[in-house]
């Protein structure tokens, strides 16, 4: 389902969120992901040109208005050329942290001289700490 809030359309199809988490994922390099999971960590929001993250705190008063965000969720953003009409979607720490892990350890399989395993991981393991998850 989609509907328009904000000058974006609002995703909720979990596969398409899915595919453009790992479309994040998978045009980071090793260390712009591990970057990305340390600024995740410590609340702080990612981006790439197109596909971006922001946590409640990041936002000014403006931003935050007629938007369904709060201190435990994030906003999920993505605009053209990475997607057809400019999007978001709000995501609880949990689901977001599931999607980062689902993301990551596809990529660590299916692309494993890219990443550094151990690195990747732990930085994955400092955004699950800092969710309380």
């Amino acid at each position: 389902m989609k509907y328009q809030e904000n000058n974006y359309i609002v995703l909720s199809d979990k596969n398409e969120i899915r595919s453009l988490i790992n479309g994040f994922i998978f045009i980071s390099s090793n260390e712009a992901l591990k970057k990305s999971l340390i600024n995740f960590s410590n609340k702080k929001g990612a981006f790439t040109s197109y596909i971006g993250f922001n946590f409640y705190d990041e936002l000014d008063d403006y931003d935050k208005v007629g938007r369904a965000i709060n201190k435990d969720t994030i906003l999920f953003t993505a605009e053209s050329p990475a997607v057809e009409e400019s999007c978001e979607a709000y995501l609880s720490f949990d689901e977001f942290y599931r999607y980062l892990e689902d993301g990551i350890n596809q990529m660590i399989i299916n692309y494993p001289e890219k990443y550094n395993t151990l690195e990747i991981r732990d930085s994955l393991k400092g955004v699950k700490k800092s969710f309380g998850i």
